[in-house]
């Protein structure tokens, strides 16, 4: 259930998800499509994916930013904000954290964020 969740979420706020799970793609795809009018695209792909979020233990792709939602003492990937919003942000805080918040509370749009590779 949670996985079907975070897969609709991210369905629904991004162009293109690419799903891989063990089981129940096909089903999770036209349920989506049917209820939403969001496509998702089977399979690994060929690794131009821009960011690759893991809910079972598996490699890093490589090539990509990878997020263990596996792990939950894996830190956050870095968050990069519109330089407006970044020089907005008060020094010493979780940037992270604070973004997150912000983007819950509605104060900023999501789009307004984009997750950064490691440095």
């Amino acid at each position: 259930a949670d996985v079907v969740r975070a897969v609709t979420q991210l369905a629904l706020r991004r162009r293109r998800v690419r799903l891989c799970v063990p089981y129940g793609a096909e089903a999770l795809c036209r349920r989506l499509r049917r209820e939403f009018g969001v496509s998702l695209l089977l399979a690994e792909g060929d690794g131009t994916d821009a960011l690759h979020a893991a809910f079972d233990p598996t490699d890093a792709p490589r090539g990509r930013i990878f997020l263990p939602l596996y792990d939950e003492t894996a830190p956050l990937p870095p968050l990069r904000a519109t330089e407006e919003i970044d020089s907005a942000l008060p020094q010493g805080v979780c940037r992270e954290e604070l973004l997150s918040a912000l983007i819950t509370l509605g104060a900023i749009r999501a789009g307004e964020v984009t997750v950064a590779p490691r440095p």
